[in-house]
């Protein structure tokens, strides 16, 4: 008997039944599509922490109102190489892609263009974005803050998000991809551990009062990445500010600390 672990699935099968579901929540059949391609293309790279595991989630947001799919994509501001974008609480998935190739269309004019989005969501993983300008022969990069989950070194309570960072350039083959959370795993890898019932490395994360655990079911917060100091917390700490910076005030957004989790969330981002 193939175990689960093994188990392939077809990938338009896969697609499909994504698309159904984001369609239950209110998705035209464009905007399911779109969607549900971000998901699995994260599962594809192997990032399981923001796949088909984040389905259900996001599905409960859009029923919530939490997301509003159909809400345009404004500039509030704009140069020849820059772009302010206010995404008017749309849907990350959605608008994330769509910020995407207007940067990408605008690089292609000026040779670089820096983009900023807020009022914004959850926008899948950041890696996939930094590939989509390897595929019009450009170097991407990618980040954002994301809600407090992070204690910064020495502390105990969280002031920082995973913030991403993803980096990517074509070469004569594959391209060369970095993308990479700032702390030292996503919370998604906790969420995994507690399914699959097994325990986390020390190091990943804090429990309530800020102790080492490897507990999942315990754990509260993760830590910077690099985890202690001995083992370069600090440098991880060190990132996650200047994503927090470039992503927070310099795009009209609120700092990490400010942005409240996804399960406590209650309406729309600020």
């Amino acid at each position: 008997m193939t175990g689960f672990d093994d188990a392939r699935f077809d990938y338009d099968q896969v697609l499909a039944f994504v698309m159904g579901a984001l369609s239950t929540a209110g998705l035209t059949e464009d905007q399911a599509n779109g969607a549900a391609e971000m998901l699995v293309k994260a599962d594809l790279r192997g990032v399981a922490s923001h796949g088909l595991g984040r389905l259900t989630w996001y599905v409960r947001r859009l029923q919530n109102g939490l997301e509003d799919p159909n809400a345009e994509l404004t500039i509030d501001r704009e140069s020849a190489a820059t772009l302010a974008l206010d995404a008017n609480h749309s849907m990350g998935l959605l608008a994330g892609p769509r910020a995407m190739r207007m940067t990408i269309d605008r690089a292609k004019t000026s040779g670089i263009c820096l983009t900023t989005v807020r009022r914004s969501n959850h926008f899948g993983i950041a890696g996939t974005y930094a590939v989509m300008a390897t595929e019009e022969g450009l170097g991407g990069i990618a980040m954002t803050n994301a809600s407090r989950l992070v204690v910064p070194m020495f502390g105990r309570e969280p002031r920082l998000g995973t913030n991403p960072i993803a980096f990517a350039v074509p070469t004569s083959g594959e391209p060369f991809v970095l993308d990479m959370s700032t702390s030292t795993v996503a919370w998604g890898k906790i969420e995994i551990a507690r399914r699959a019932g097994l325990p986390i490395p020390e190091g990943w994360a804090v429990d309530p009062d800020g102790g080492a655990t490897t507990d999942p079911h315990q754990a509260k917060w993760l830590t910077p990445l690099g985890g202690t100091r001995e083992l370069a917390g600090h440098k991880g700490y060190g990132l996650a500010m200047m994503v927090d910076i470039l992503c927070g005030p310099l795009g009209g957004n609120a700092w990490s600390n400010r942005i409240a989790r996804p399960m406590e969330q209650t309406e729309p981002t600020g």
